[in-house]
């Protein structure tokens, strides 16, 4: 399986741990890069995303609230910028305290994520994993208590 480094101005290909391509992108070539490393590659990727696309946020949510995504997406849309409904994000329980739960949510940005989306599908590429740099280290970890 090839993963997909996708930072602010390169796109990363490894295999193995190790580099096997790596090119610059802007949003009026990355259809072309992405068909490129399609024909050259893999249809198949992980991909994991730099910090410069992602936001991230947290909030102290009771552990009522933190059960459902429904509740955890309405409790968060009003302290961000982006409409969690037109991106994609996700949350991890990071932490607890007294009877509490410390939810860290992290989204796409919504810009980014449109370019993404629009040139992705029409390279018929599966997306198999998406992972944001910056929590990757976080799956490592259990939540504290």
């Amino acid at each position: 399986m090839y993963l997909l480094y996708i930072s602010k101005n390169n796109l990363e290909v490894f295999k193995n741990n190790q580099k096997v391509s790596e090119m610059s992108w802007t949003p009026e070539n990355l259809a072309g890069n992405l068909s490129r490393l399609r024909s050259t590659f893999s249809r198949s990727f992980r991909i994991i995303l730099s910090d410069d696309f992602i936001g991230v946020s947290s909030l102290l949510l009771t552990s009522k609230e933190a059960k459902k995504r429904s509740s955890i997406q309405s409790k968060f849309q009003s302290s961000i910028s982006e409409n969690l409904s037109q991106t994609i994000w996700d949350y991890k329980i990071v932490a607890k305290f007294n009877g509490q739960k410390l939810v860290q949510l992290v989204f796409v940005s919504q810009k980014f994520f449109d370019i993404f989306d629009l040139q992705l599908l029409p390279q018929k590429l599966k997306l198999i994993y998406l992972k944001v740099f910056l929590l990757l280290f976080l799956d490592f970890f259990p939540p504290k208590n």
